[in-house]
């Protein structure tokens, strides 16, 4: 798999990418995650998580690719990892890795495929997602999709709740995010703060995670936690 260090970027093979897993308690891939500050800001938070940041555009995963790679006192990260790919040809390196993911305000083709539960979202969920994993989704809800009305809690709840089953996930839970969330994304971290703008929060889980690593997703967007069972 093609791998972003820097402006550059490297190829990854299954044996190497799982010597890197090993460490680590859990896996975190986050789906579109843009400039990639929300993988590498939740694996400064948690040494024991590998963060995954996937995005078919790697120059914008550049500056912070680069950042993690800097010694440990200038921010760098060896717990993060910033992958190049489309949700159309994931590689086979990630299959099955994910015991958490997320997919953070979304946008254009991907944003498209969320509101839409469209197969190519729905399958690559499928092919991340170890047999226990949670699904975290942010929404704006003033986004703008063709042919779509207004999103609401209830509307994506309809849609994702028929489309996920077939990734084996079931939807916990579709509200609006408080609006003093802080959101570990600094893309999100924009469109919320002082914007007005609305966020719809959704929640799924496939097969019986435990409590810690929802509290990692929980945490990453400033919410309560569950208290350890």
């Amino acid at each position: 798999m093609r791998t972003v260090i820097g402006k550059t970027s490297v190829e990854m093979g299954i044996a190497e990418f799982q010597a890197l897993c090993e460490p680590h308690d859990a896996v975190l891939v986050d789906i579109g995650c843009g400039d990639g500050s929300f993988p590498y800001r939740v694996a400064g938070d948690h040494d024991a998580l590998l963060c995954v940041g996937l995005d078919a555009n790697a120059e914008a995963m550049a500056k912070y690719a680069a950042r993690a790679r800097r010694k440990p006192a200038r921010g760098g990260r060896g717990n993060v990892l910033f992958v190049a790919s489309a949700i159309e040809s994931l590689p086979l390196e990630l299959k099955g890795i994910a015991g958490l993911l997320t997919v953070n305000f979304p946008w254009a083709g991907l944003l498209a495929s969320v509101v839409r539960g469209e197969p190519t979202l729905v399958q690559a969920i499928d092919h991340l997602a170890a047999q226990d994993c949670v699904l975290q989704i942010l929404v704006n809800a003033d986004a703008d999709v063709p042919d779509l009305d207004a999103f609401t809690p209830q509307g994506l709840a309809d849609v994702l709740g028929s489309a996920l089953p077939r990734a084996r996930f079931k939807l916990q839970s579709a509200d609006w995010l408080p609006a003093d969330a802080r959101v570990r994304s600094q893309w999100g971290g924009r469109l919320i703060k002082g914007s007005g703008r609305r966020t719809i929060h959704i929640v799924a889980q496939r097969g019986s995670p435990d409590t810690p690593l929802s509290n990692v997703l929980a945490q990453a967007i400033g919410l309560p936690v569950a208290p350890n069972s």
